[in-house]
């Protein structure tokens, strides 16, 4: 190879910024965000137990992605594939993460404000996928969330 000659991208890599640019657009025209769209955020392929570790500090199974705030960061679960409508979707929800931290949506730490991101994220994910053919009721895993109650005194 010749200095300063690059390899080229892998298949998957190329495809996973597409279908990135393409769902960012979809945000931004269905009016999640301003146009133009923002560029995508950084994009790193993991092994299962490594996300665990980043976004639950522990296992958490058929976890597919998560989005670290402040890093501009999505992971994405070794093997995620960007042909899988809902596998896409899964990066959709995330992406609604990314743009939320663009305005400022994770400066507030409260669990009610995490719920309420997750439902704005659940809320595009399904209307994501309605528009696809491929509608799932990918909201429903919202009754796995919480906030723990503070104990009677």
């Amino acid at each position: 190879m010749q200095e300063g000659s690059r390899l080229p991208p892998l298949p998957g890599v190329v495809a996973m910024d597409a279908l990135c640019s393409a769902l960012l657009l979809f945000l931004t025209e269905a009016g999640l965000t301003a146009a133009p769209a923002p560029p995508c955020p950084a994009l790193s392929v993991v092994a299962p137990a490594t996300l665990a570790v980043r976004a639950c500090a522990g296992p958490c199974p058929g976890l597919l992605a998560w989005y670290e705030a402040g890093a501009r960061r999505i992971y994405l679960v070794a093997g995620f594939d960007a042909d899988d409508p809902l596998q896409a979707s899964v990066l959709l929800h995330e992406l609604v993460h990314y743009l939320q931290d663009l305005r400022g949506g994770f400066s507030d730490g409260s669990c009610r404000a995490g719920l309420l991101r997750e439902v704005e994220a659940f809320r595009w994910q399904e209307r994501w996928l309605a528009r696809a053919g491929a509608w799932q009721p990918v909201g429903m895993a919202l009754m796995n969330y919480g906030c723990a109650t503070p104990a009677a005194g």
